[in-house]
Order: structure tokens, then sequence, then C-alpha cells
């Protein structure tokens, strides 16, 4: 398979469409270039990890918190009730 083949699985073509374009049955497809098509998605998942992780080191909070909440598993907590109430009455 062609490197056009594994980036079109690499952008979520479905595998029915890339047998299409390449001009075999969907079935031969998965059977001859299961390889290719695992790697495809793997490398598209890493190409946009590595871009995510350069903008959250660039300044991007939003990539930052994207980051930390995916990868480092943190938690928007809800406030304390109870500390809510004694704040209200001070």
């Amino acid at each position: 398979m062609s490197k056009t083949g594994i980036s079109w699985q690499g952008e979520k073509t479905m595998p029915i469409d890339i047998a299409k374009i390449v001009g075999c049955a969907p079935k031969t497809l998965r059977k001859r270039f299961r390889d290719e098509l695992d790697r495809g998605v793997a490398e598209a998942n890493a190409t946009v990890s590595g871009y995510l992780l350069a903008a959250a080191k660039g300044g991007n909070v939003t990539a930052q918190i994207f980051w930390l909440k995916t990868r480092a598993h943190w938690r928007e907590r809800a406030a304390n009730a109870e500390v809510l109430v004694r704040v209200q009455h001070i």
C-alpha cells in the first residue's frame, strides 16, 4: 500500500472507501494491508499528540488543560457546599 493509503486510514477514511479508490475488495485490503491500516491510525495519533504537546509547551492554556485532563488524569472538583455556606455567613 502506498503512503497515501496509510494517510487515508490516518484520516479515518473507512477501509471500504480506500478499497474503492485503490481498486480492490475491502476484504482483500484488510487481509493484505492490515499492518499498514493499523499503522496509519497510530501515526496520525502520534502526529496530533505531538502538535498538542507543542501547543501546550508553547503556552496554549487550552492545550495545557486538555493535556492534563486527558493524559495526567486531572479532574475538576465541585466546590464544597459546606465551605460556600460558611463563606456566605461571614
